[in-house]
């Protein structure tokens, strides 16, 4: 199954029970395994990754202070 994940916010999951705010937090979004070329990269706001069985996702979720 190939699919397309985009998303405009980060959401509540368990890797991110409370999700970060305020005005120094910075989210990255990196990809691997991708059905697209590159295969791997870092998302940026507004851009989505072809994704397919075996895609990995890593969230961060840094504060810039």
């Amino acid at each position: 199954m190939v699919g397309y994940l985009i998303r405009r916010r980060l959401e509540e999951t368990p890797a991110f029970p409370q999700v970060p705010t305020g005005p120094n937090v910075l989210i990255t979004v990196s990809y691997r395994h991708a059905h697209q070329k590159p295969a791997e990269g870092t998302l940026t706001a507004g851009a989505g990754v072809h994704i397919k069985n075996g895609t990995v996702l890593s969230v961060t979720a840094t504060d810039k202070s």
